[in-house]
């Protein structure tokens, strides 16, 4: 190889490179389990509008080996959906959850709070609760840092969260329901 074949060689090689190095360092989000992202950064906001989330609205319920999850969603207005889950195991209720999507200047957030039965708070009374950053939207999929919203089939809901358990691994929680009629 002569002296100007090498130096265009190298002129690709350190160009790609570079533009490996820039892909390595700039993804605002990565995939954390199987069906749930985590921003890599405080700052990944979706130019997202919260209209393109209505297709969560209405009732969902499943139950799976005797615990029955329902969640419920209000249409957008205003800026937020508030929504309700409750967790029944064997037939005596176990937990609530108050949910709330709003859309403000820094995006879209799911906060929720945490209550035992009857109403006994997990998080702190003036605490904001647990936040999920909307990271993107995907036609009726919505990833958001830790968890995911999907709409499978226009009846079927499906929630992928990605816990951390007690010895500090990550496992992720799929949970199933179907569209209510009621």
């Amino acid at each position: 190889m002569n002296a100007s074949s090498y130096n265009i060689h190298m002129k690709y090689l350190v160009v790609l490179l570079i533009i490996i190095n820039a892909f390595q360092r700039s993804p605002a989000q990565q995939l954390y389990t199987e069906h749930t992202l985590t921003a890599e950064n405080e700052t990944v906001t979706c130019a997202c509008k919260l209209e393109q989330l209505s297709w969560m609205a209405g009732n969902w319920k499943g139950d799976e080996d005797g615990v029955m999850s329902e969640e419920q969603w209000t249409q957008p207005v205003a800026g937020t959906m508030t929504g309700m889950y409750r967790m029944v195991v064997k037939g005596k209720p176990l937990f609530y959850e108050l949910m709330l999507l709003i859309q403000d200047s820094t995006g879209i957030k799911l906060q929720l709070k945490h209550f035992w039965h009857p109403l006994k708070g997990w998080e702190e009374k003036d605490a904001a609760g647990v936040v999920f950053k909307l990271l993107k939207v995907e036609g009726t999929k919505a990833l958001f840092d830790r968890i995911t919203y999907e709409l499978v089939g226009g009846d079927d809901l499906i929630v992928s969260l990605a816990e951390t358990v007690s010895n500090g691994d990550v496992k992720e929680e799929i949970f199933r329901m179907k569209k209510s009629k009621k």
